[in-house]
Parts: C-alpha cells; structure tokens; sequence
C-alpha cells in the first residue's frame, strides 16, 4: 500500500539502445539507479533478503549481461 515517487523524469535511452540498470540494496533501502541517474529510493522495505527476480512490462526483455556485487556503501 505504499508508493515512492520517481525524483524526475525517466531517463531510458531510445528504443532500441541498450539501457543500463543498477538496483542498490543496503539493509531494508533500495536505490533504482537508470543509465547512471537516482530514480528514486525506497526504505524501511519489509522484506529484505531472498530471490531476484527480473519483471517485464508486457514486452520481450533482452539482456546483454548481468552482474552481482556484494553492496558497498
């Protein structure tokens, strides 16, 4: 029942380029970075360890590649 607000406008590149996506989670926050710009960011998130999951909107989804770091803050 709880929503965040984007900070600004998106900042998805073009249809058809590649776009890159980095999701920081420290504790129970969460930080949604696209193509190098702070989305938003979420705390006090109730569930904070588990499975990824990579969702898509009603469209094929394609990926160049993946990578998993442990955080750093």
């Amino acid at each position: 029942g709880r929503r965040v607000a984007k900070r600004g406008e998106s900042n998805e590149k073009p249809i058809g380029e590649w776009q890159r996506y980095e999701v920081e989670c420290f504790g129970d926050s969460i930080r949604p970075i696209v193509n190098g710009k702070l989305m938003n960011e979420a705390t006090e998130c109730s569930v904070t360890s588990g499975k990824i999951c990579i969702q898509s909107e009603g469209a094929p989804w394609e990926c160049r590649k993946i990578t998993l770091e442990p955080a750093k803050k």
